[in-house]
């Protein structure tokens, strides 16, 4: 009896034994699993954040490209194989209508989609896809973009800094390609518009006893004083001030230097012969270059010209650039620059044919003449001082964009909102960025 009940206790002990392993590899087992599940939780988490991650410089990618697209194309948005579509469907919750240029791009697991809008300035929306871990199910990200810029010559008259008017000065617009304001596509009072506009970067707008059929614009720290601004129909009422809704005070434009358009090695234009020998220079479609146009010095323009003054321009007395019909002249100046005399005849009344580029040195713009001068002037760094005027209605037509505007008398400028159209484009730069949607 004895051994059989040591051999029973012997059986028990080794029974609490087992017990007691399985219990404790049951609790290692419970323990190694959940740290084996948040091993494998940590190791997902961490794959998704990094492919997730990995989403923003696809972004940067498509936003780069298409910012480079609006830049070198502004106007030929479908160039360098982007293609054209009215209704993309970039994800469950966006679809694109109306006219876009997208281009796509893979890389690895990942690949973005670029879309740039039609409206002017571009809208861009880029979206980035990757592989979520572990399966074959995409997660993306999506950024809207604003861009700023355009026309360059949007606006009919802009300064940097302040704008002063004394006088009745007058400034209203036309669309030369448009026969509901325009007569042949030459400015008349008849057919006037009211999309004249003027504007100050950083100072202030002092109009006088102007009138603007149109609107003002300035900086947030500018000011408009005096005069009357608005509609047609507001300015006909004679109603003093600005009318509602046409003044803004959030004007933000950059305007970068001119550069001189080449180094050297350009010869001077040749003096005409035979009928035309009355000008001292005649300008066939090619580059030319010289120091200075001084007075009593007549010039003609038959072709699609350029010329780089690289000194001043002084115009008096019988002194005249005239460009024929047909004929189109970019003139780069680098001294001083006064447009007096017989001033700028365009015979094509076309103000995209004569261009007036003032560069760094190009401090001072003077337009005291008898001839109506029709063309553009961009001159970031000169004063403009306008004057005269009041023997007929055509003073000025086109566009200014100058450091300080100064303008008396009975002076009139009148916009010409083709140039909103065909004129020289400025470059797109970014505005804004905002991410809109995301899909882990």
């Amino acid at each position: 009896m004895k051994t059989l009940r040591t051999s029973r206790a012997k059986s028990g002990e080794e029974g609490a034994v087992l017990l007691t392993s399985l219990v404790i590899t049951a609790i290692l087992g419970i323990g190694l699993g959940s740290y084996l599940r948040l091993a494998s939780s940590q190791y997902r988490a961490t794959a998704w954040s990094a492919n997730y991650n990995a989403l923003m410089p696809a972004i940067e990618a498509g936003c780069e490209e298409a910012l480079t697209q609006v830049y070198r194309h502004p106007t030929n948005l479908n160039a360098d194989a982007w293609g054209a579509t009215t209704n993309l469907a970039l994800s469950n919750s966006i679809v694109l209508t109306n006219r876009w240029y997208t281009k796509s791009r893979t890389f690895g697991q990942g690949r973005y989609v670029a879309a740039v809008s039609s409206a002017i300035p571009p809208e861009i929306i880029v979206q980035a896809y990757f592989l979520k871990p572990e399966t074959s199910i995409e997660m993306a990200r999506s950024v809207r973009l604003t861009t700023v810029g355009g026309a360059l010559f949007a606006k009919g008259m802009v300064a940097k800094a302040n704008v002063g008017w004394v006088g009745n000065i007058l400034s209203d617009s036309f669309d030369s390609k448009n026969t509901n304001y325009s007569v042949n596509g030459l400015y008349s009072v008849a057919k006037r518009h009211d999309q004249g506009s003027v504007a100050s970067v950083n100072g202030t707008i002092s109009l006088g006893g102007g009138v603007i059929y149109g609107g003002v614009a300035t900086g947030p720290v500018g000011s408009v004083s005096g005069g009357r601004v608005g509609d047609a129909a507001y300015i006909a009422a004679g109603t003093a001030g600005i009318q509602s809704g046409h003044y803004v005070n959030n004007l933000n434009i950059s305007f970068p230097d001119v550069a001189a358009p080449w180094a050297g090695g350009v010869f001077a234009p040749p003096a005409g012969t035979g009928t035309n020998s009355s000008y001292t220079h005649v300008l066939q479609s090619g580059n030319y270059q010289l120091s200075s146009i001084s007075n009593g010095e007549k010039m003609l323009v038959l072709g699609q010209a350029v010329l780089y003054v690289t000194g001043s321009i002084d115009m008096q007395g019988q002194s005249q650039i005239t460009v024929g019909s047909g004929g189109a002249l970019n003139l780069y100046v680098g001294g001083s620059c006064d447009l007096g005399g017989n001033g700028v005849v365009n015979n094509n009344n076309d103000a995209t044919t004569f261009a007036l580029w003032g560069l760094p040195t190009c401090t001072s713009i003077t337009m005291h003449g008898n001839a109506a001068f029709t063309g553009t002037i961009y001159a970031p760094e000169a004063n403009y001082d306008a004057g005269g005027g009041g023997n007929n209605t055509y003073d000025c037509v086109g566009a200014v964009i100058v450091n300080s505007v100064s303008m008396n008398g009975h002076f009139q400028f009148h916009y010409d909102e083709n140039l909103g159209r065909s004129g020289p484009f400025n470059a797109y730069v970014l505005n804004s960025w905002n991410e809109i949607w995301n899909e882990l």
